[in-house]
């Protein structure tokens, strides 16, 4: 009884499992690789919401901090620039750590399907349409746009400007507040940060 039963196993395995075939798939992944996709390290800037102004709703605070270091890897060259975006888009989900000072309005209800940059520098950010019926608040809306806007224009000299698609449709606004078909460039993030910045500006002095 036992040798039959150690048959079927055998029997079992190479019947199920023929050795070619994953030899050859991974073969060719790794000639791949290695040929076309030289990776590169991007050192990348990101934007991420001051909390304390969220907390104080103080307007002589940054809205915004702007200079947040972080690192995406994405094959080199033009063809990796929306890869890079994407990734980058996606550090902004969560706050790196000792950065407890800062939060993000980038969460997981918004998924961003792609990042495309065209030859003017124009990055165009294509969200999925939102699954729920919140939507966004106007302060979530104004936030989103900036840390994203701010985020791939100062880690990309290539970015110029943000404009954002949903479901690659241009439409009127994301969160109703908002044009969504502008193109927002470093100047609307940083006089958003601004907001009434001359008494932030005398109070650091």
């Amino acid at each position: 009884g036992l040798s039959a039963c150690a048959e079927n196993t055998t029997g079992g395995k190479s019947s199920s499992a023929p050795g070619e075939t994953p030899l050859s798939v991974s073969e060719e992944e790794g000639a791949g690789e290695t040929e076309q996709n030289k990776m590169q390290t991007y050192d990348v800037s990101l934007t991420y919401v001051n909390e304390q102004y969220i907390i104080e709703g103080d307007e002589s605070l940054e809205k915004l901090v702007t200079d947040v270091s972080g690192t995406v890897e994405a094959p080199e060259g033009a063809e990796g620039l929306p890869e890079a975006c994407e990734k980058t888009l996606e550090l902004l989900r969560a706050v790196p750590e000792g950065n407890s000072d800062l939060t993000t309005v980038i969460s997981d209800r918004f998924k961003i399907n792609s990042v495309k940059v065209d030859e003017n520098g124009q990055a165009v950010v294509d969200l999925a349409a939102f699954t729920d019926d919140a939507g966004m608040d106007n302060y979530t809306e104004q936030f989103f746009i900036y840390q994203v806007t701010g985020s791939l224009v100062n880690s990309f000299e290539e970015v110029k400007s943000v404009t954002f698609t949903v479901d690659g449709q241009a439409v009127e606004t994301l969160g109703g507040h908002l044009d969504a078909s502008a193109a927002y460039t470093v100047n609307d993030v940083d006089s958003f940060n601004a907001g009434s910045g001359s008494a932030g500006m005398t109070a650091e002095e």
